[in-house]
């Protein structure tokens, strides 16, 4: 094998005279690949199943394309094309004949969702979160002033449910449902978490330009019917993501 097949810095010298690449912990030739964004995917869920870091996969100079497109990488839509390590992460050794100790760190995202009402009931309320882990406790906590609800979930989870149980509420909240905000689906659904369309259900072209012009009446926009750029930045104000 000649030795300038590789950069000098990936080669060692065998006991044989030949060259062979250093590969431990070292991808040698291989580009990153393409990974199809899926209906409740979101980037850390994403390097999670790739073995790669959510930072350096977005950083990535093959996914600037995209990150010039959606400002958010936490909220990407079904198609989106990211780029992705070819390989995960090598798993760890295991030494035969003695009690392996391993230590992992489970990665975790942020749930961040406001239950708002007229009257301001939903603030300063106890909260459980369910389904967060299979055969645990739930997650418990109290609302914001504003009824705010937070609370670090396993990456993988893929629904849970948000109970106030002093006032009898149940939402359930989908993990990576959101759809970008400049998207017609992602419109609808914000229109539909701030009471402008009904949670549930279809609704036809004349709901959703009933209710943009409902919004835009209630935040003093020109009333149009439609996603023009002042309706999108007003529902992403209002709305926090």
């Amino acid at each position: 094998m000649a030795p300038s097949s590789f950069p000098s810095s990936l080669k060692s010298k065998a006991t044989d005279g030949n060259y062979y690449p250093i590969t431990e912990g070292i991808i040698v030739n291989k580009d990153w690949v393409p990974y199809v964004v899926q209906q409740g995917d979101h980037l850390e869920k994403i390097a999670f199943r790739s073995g790669g870091d959510a930072d350096q996969i977005w950083a990535h100079e093959k996914n600037a394309e995209l990150a010039r497109k959606r400002k958010s990488p936490h909220v990407l839509y079904p198609g989106d094309i990211l780029h992705v390590p070819p390989e995960p992460k090598p798993g760890l050794r295991i030494s035969a004949g003695t009690v392996n100790r391993y230590k992992a760190r489970i990665p975790t995202v942020q749930l961040a969702i406001t239950i708002g009402s007229d009257d301001n009931r939903y603030a300063n309320q106890p909260f459980e979160i369910h389904g967060a882990s299979d055969g645990e406790a739930p997650i418990q906590g109290t609302s914001g002033v504003n009824g705010e609800v937070e609370a670090q979930l396993p990456v993988w989870v893929r629904e849970v449910t948000v109970r106030l149980p002093q006032v009898g509420l149940l939402v359930p909240v989908r993990i990576g449902d959101l759809d970008p905000v400049d998207e017609h689906s992602g419109g609808v659904q914000r229109l539909r978490n701030l009471g402008y369309l009904s949670r549930e259900g279809h609704v036809d072209s004349e709901a959703v330009r009933a209710a943009l012009l409902r919004f835009q009446h209630h935040r003093g926009l020109k009333l149009t019917g439609e996603f023009d750029q002042p309706t999108i930045e007003a529902l992403q104000r209002d709305h926090g993501a």
